[in-house]
């Protein structure tokens, strides 16, 4: 009886400790995806101000060495692209 309500708590936990990884990448993920699309508007509104003859736009947030580093985490390219498969996996099913 008390052996099968550890087994039942370390399923648990594990199935616990697992979302939260997961909600983890996917913050990590939303970093990333965040820079890629102000380095884009960056680009746009510098090309702009350039024609028009105003200030350019700010590049502090793209410029950031957390963003950047995440950007190159061989490890986070990764687990995006399990994902991107798996993903497709089911949508394809």
């Amino acid at each position: 009886m008390e052996i099968e309500i550890l087994i039942r708590r370390k399923r648990n936990f594990s199935s616990v400790y697992q979302k939260a990884y997961d909600l983890y990448n996917h913050l990590l993920q939303l970093i990333v995806a965040i820079a890629k699309e102000e380095r884009k508007r960056v680009e746009v509104a510098s090309q702009r101000a350039e024609r028009e003859g105003t200030v350019p736009p700010s590049t502090k947030f793209i410029d950031n060495k957390f963003a950047l580093q995440l950007e190159e985490n061989k490890a986070l390219l990764k687990n995006i692209e399990t994902q991107k498969n798996f993903l497709g996996k089911i949508i394809l099913r």
